[in-house]
């Protein structure tokens, strides 16, 4: 079982070991298309919110823009949102069939996500060289996958992996 991996993790009190065949990991380049998908959506979903709540493209607080900081939070909470409560997938990954999954939990916890999506998703956008990190570790995880030890695996896999 040369292209098998076994990823071993300590939970609380016990030990939990997952073996994920290395084709079951989504590359860099099947997950840029979902986040494209998930930005296109997000930042249309964000300006209709700003439509809606009629607020002002000039709105500044002390001479700063607001629109930019509102727009980003938005964005922010659609990944972190959707993630949590539709088991590790947005629209996106629904679309090119990924799903992000917890290599020390069953389930993605609250912190896993809000972290990962979040906090991790913010500093790489600032930072977009960050994302390259997935096209060069083993297990192609990003930076936001290894603070909270997830990742992102094809959903064709899922069943296989938690039923055996």
């Amino acid at each position: 079982m040369e292209n098998m991996e076994v990823i071993e993790n300590n939970t609380l009190n016990n030990q939990k070991t997952i073996s994920i065949p290395k084709f079951a990991y989504a590359g860099f380049f099947l997950r840029l298309v979902a986040f494209t998908i998930d930005s296109i959506v997000a930042y249309s979903f964000s300006n209709i919110i700003l439509k809606i709540f009629q607020i002002s493209p000039d709105l500044t607080f002390m001479n700063i823009e607001l629109n930019p900081f509102i727009e980003t939070g938005i964005c922010l909470l659609y990944f972190f949102i959707l993630t949590y409560l539709n088991n590790g997938q947005t629209l996106g990954k629904m679309a090119v069939g990924i799903r992000v999954i917890s290599l020390s939990d069953e389930k993605l916890s609250f912190f896993d996500c809000l972290v990962r999506e979040v906090f991790a998703r913010y500093i790489q956008n600032f930072i977009k060289i960050l994302y390259l990190i997935v096209g060069f570790s083993p297990n192609k995880q990003s930076l936001a996958d290894m603070l909270v030890d997830t990742v992102v695996i094809k959903d064709d896999v899922v069943d296989y992996l938690f039923e055996n």
